[in-house]
């Protein structure tokens, strides 16, 4: 029974070693990444770094190299700082976020936009971690976080040996936001205690009491048509095309992104973010609905 226990430590052990030297260099490929934007520009990071299927939205979405592919390049280069990483336990897919500062001739200006962003990471050719998916928001000062030392996670990996899958949980997340528990309702139920939220115009929420209560009054209008997800290990991430009714604001349409992670054996989302695209539709809404966010 003692070699047993010993055994099973010396597993144990193993797969924290494992899953820590993925993270390093899941953090080795943000740095390089972000040295490139910084000094060589989006455009030629982009077709540096992407992998051959990373998807962009601008605002729908579409294949990152072919966009920078027909784009001109206007020397936009982009300080990016890092808040929160994460890693899957098979060490195969992976996110990075945290603020983005964009110039648009370089940095000897100020600069001209400022903003979160999200990069999903998936091991590629030679094993070697590429962006496969980014998303950001965008708003009108700088917020920047500056840990006073390199980003640390928490190892709360689960092997998945049960291959429990994340469609069910994301697919009544899209179901519950149409109910009468709203946005907020499907956040309380499945967003992590430790969840980060982005949204244009604003900060980072953090905490699943702040992004419930920051989006009570939010009802999808409608099931997505399209959802695209993607799972690995105790890690997936989900994006679809979604609208809103916010109260006297109309409908809010844009992209939504999940991150999940299984935790206790059930699916949590750790991050989601909202990036809207402009709408003229104006929806009859109920009286009485308080406007949000």
């Amino acid at each position: 029974m003692r070699y047993l226990s010993l055994i099973i430590l010396a597993i144990l052990l193993s797969e924290v070693a494992f899953a820590q030297d993925a993270f390093q260099q899941l953090l080795a490929a943000e740095r390089g990444y972000a040295k490139a934007a910084a000094e060589i520009g989006q455009k030629q990071t982009a077709l540096q770094f992407y992998s051959d299927d990373a998807i962009i939205f601008r605002p729908e979405a579409i294949n990152g190299k072919e966009y920078w592919n027909r784009n001109e390049d206007t020397r936009l280069t982009a300080v990016r700082t890092i808040a929160a990483s994460d890693i899957s336990s098979n060490g195969q897919l992976g996110f990075t976020t945290g603020s983005i500062e964009l110039f648009q001739d370089g940095n000897g200006k100020p600069a001209s936009e400022f903003g979160q962003f999200v990069t999903v990471w998936g091991r590629r050719e030679n094993g070697k971690f590429r962006p496969i998916l980014e998303m950001s928001t965008r708003y009108d000062r700088l917020i920047v976080y500056k840990p006073k030392s390199e980003p640390k996670r928490i190892f709360d990996t689960e092997a998945n040996k049960a291959r429990r899958s994340s469609t069910d949980p994301a697919m009544s997340f899209l179901r519950m936001s149409m109910g009468r528990s709203a946005l907020g309702g499907a956040y309380k139920e499945f967003g992590a205690n430790d969840m980060r939220f982005l949204r244009d115009g604003m900060p980072p929420i953090i905490g699943r009491k702040n992004v419930t209560a920051e989006t009570k009054d939010y009802i999808a209008v409608k099931f997505p048509f399209k959802v695209a997800l993607i799972e690995s290990g105790d890690m997936a991430y989900s994006w679809n095309v979604c609208e809103y009714a916010n109260s006297e604001e109309g409908l809010e349409r844009g992209n939504c992104l999940h991150i999940w992670k299984l935790r206790d054996k059930k699916w949590y989302i750790v991050l989601g973010a909202f990036a809207r695209v402009s709408s003229d539709k104006k929806p009859e809404l109920k009286a009485g609905r308080k406007k949000r966010m």
